[in-house]
């Protein structure tokens, strides 16, 4: 007897795993986390990541980095306490001294980790399109905890290359992806279903 096709031939499926430590030594470095954040997240995503995090920052008066006097306040990191973060980030262990810091990281490298998996999984189940990550928005409904995707349209990356993501306003256009991001403990976990435009369903 032949096999029968799957029903919805359009219809595509991708999954990622990310190990939350190995995001956690990038985030308590100030050399990697900005390049690792430009990586990752399109401009939108990078101010809403500060604007979610970075008021949170731990920061103590009189602490140093490299000589540089870091002032509390928000948005500045204290780098100086930085050491053992990451490996105590994941249990929020008081690792380096400083356990608010370690916390600090442990809650951003879980974020990005889950948005890494969650961007991993859409070039998965998008086989029928070479994408980059900065061609991805991961983004959380109005009001709700769900998150969805959104596959940028080619035109809406040249004119955001062109003009620079600050100045764009409102919702992107493109296609919206279905995603589900899960923790449990030192690993993010994604799925994504995509539908293949170009395809009947």
């Amino acid at each position: 007897m032949p096999l029968r096709p799957f029903p919805f031939p359009a219809l595509s499926i991708g999954t990622d795993i990310a190990h939350v430590p190995r995001i956690a030594r990038l985030v308590a470095s100030p050399r990697t986390l900005p390049r690792f954040l430009r990586k990752v997240l399109t401009s939108r995503e990078e101010r809403e990541f500060h604007l979610r995090f970075s008021a949170k920052l731990p920061v103590r008066d009189g602490s140093t980095h490299n000589g540089v006097a870091l002032r509390k306040g928000p948005g500045v990191v204290n780098w100086a306490k930085s050491e053992g973060a990451a490996a105590a980030a994941v249990g929020g262990k008081d690792g380096d001294g400083d356990g608010d810091h370690a916390l600090w990281v442990g809650r951003a490298a879980r974020f990005l980790a889950g948005r890494w998996a969650a961007k991993e999984a859409v070039v998965k189940a998008c086989s029928w399109r070479r994408l980059m990550f900065d061609e991805i928005m991961v983004l959380k409904e109005e009001g709700g905890k769900r998150v969805y995707g959104v596959i940028l349209d080619e035109r809406e990356v040249r004119r955001r290359g062109d003009e620079g993501n600050e100045e764009i306003q409102g919702e992107p256009s493109g296609r919206v992806v279905q995603l589900s991001i899960s923790h449990d403990g030192e690993y993010a976990t994604a799925v994504c279903l995509a539908a293949d435009e170009s395809s009947r369903l």
